[in-house]
């Protein structure tokens, strides 16, 4: 397990399943700078995200249940990224049998810049098997005899086959 690079895809991937969050997998410096890389794509996204026209909500005054019994979980993240990296970190794994897409849904809204570079890394495909069949469906398409259509032709032809069943 040492030749994992902290800021792969799989290893990213790894983070933001709630399932496997802690990656034991890996030392305490690799858990350090994925957490940095992580922390760097959610600020990306969250400089991308239109800036809203609301006005900021108030801050509330701490009562005394609040001073007694500490802070709220859920209100433990102050809106930055790195807060809510802090708090998805903080919080307890979810266990195995969740599918980390239903947790994510559930809870997403509690870590929004988070939850884009979840689906990010959650989209990416496990195999290139569709694409391979998508060029075998192009190269069955293109024979000796249909060697002049067009390529806006048989993008056409090509995604008609692939889509048939659903039209």
């Amino acid at each position: 397990m040492h030749s994992l690079d902290p800021s792969s895809s799989l290893v990213l991937a790894a983070a933001v399943d709630p399932r496997f969050k802690q990656l034991k997998f890996l030392s305490e410096d690799d858990v350090a700078s994925v957490k940095e890389v992580l922390l760097m794509r959610m600020e990306e996204h969250h400089k991308e995200q239109a800036p809203s026209t609301e006005e900021p909500p108030k801050k509330q005054r701490k009562t005394a249940l609040d001073v007694l019994l500490g802070p709220d979980t859920e209100a433990s993240s102050d809106g930055t990224p790195k807060g809510e990296l802090a708090s998805y970190f903080a919080e307890p794994p979810s266990p195995r049998n969740e599918l980390p897409l239903t947790w994510w849904k559930h809870n997403g809204f509690r870590f929004p810049c988070l939850t884009r570079v979840a689906r990010s890394l959650h989209n990416i495909p496990a195999t290139s098997t569709p694409s391979e069949r998508v060029f075998s469906t192009a190269g069955l398409t293109v024979t000796k005899l249909r060697t002049c259509l067009k390529p806006k032709n048989v993008d056409s032809l090509v995604f008609l086959n692939k889509n048939l069943k659903h039209l």
